[in-house]
């Protein structure tokens, strides 16, 4: 048994090996035992691993777009509620104390969150 197998382009070389023997055979059960598992994973048969792949990778675009567009949107509704809220009463001079303890926020939301408290009209 001969097997050619993990072919990928590093840089402008590609890269082949070559495995026969006890080796091949070692590897095409790994190799099997992998499509198994990744298969079990994503609940397909073993034929449909790649379109399944592919759907995914399509869907998880396709949530990082929504994402990226309803961000926004709710910075702008957490900013009114916060400012809303009676513990950001503004002060005799224009000076609005703001504070909130977000833990696990990501930093492209808090950096939203400043930009739509420092816009909002009291």
């Amino acid at each position: 048994m001969i097997l050619v197998r993990g072919y990928s382009k590093i840089r402008q070389d590609w890269r082949v090996e070559f495995l026969c023997g006890g080796r091949a055979e070692s590897a095409g059960r790994q190799d099997a035992a992998l499509i198994a598992q990744l298969a079990a994973t994503i609940k397909c048969a073993p034929a449909e691993l790649s379109a399944s792949v592919d759907r995914l990778l399509r869907e998880r675009e396709a949530a990082t777009r929504r994402v990226k567009s309803l961000l926004p949107k709710v910075a702008v509704a957490d900013a009114a509620a916060l400012l809303a809220a009676p513990r950001a009463a503004a002060a005799p001079n224009p000076l609005r104390v703001v504070t909130q303890v977000s833990e696990g926020a990501e930093s492209e939301y808090l950096q939203l969150l400043a930009t739509a408290l420092v816009r909002a009209e009291m």
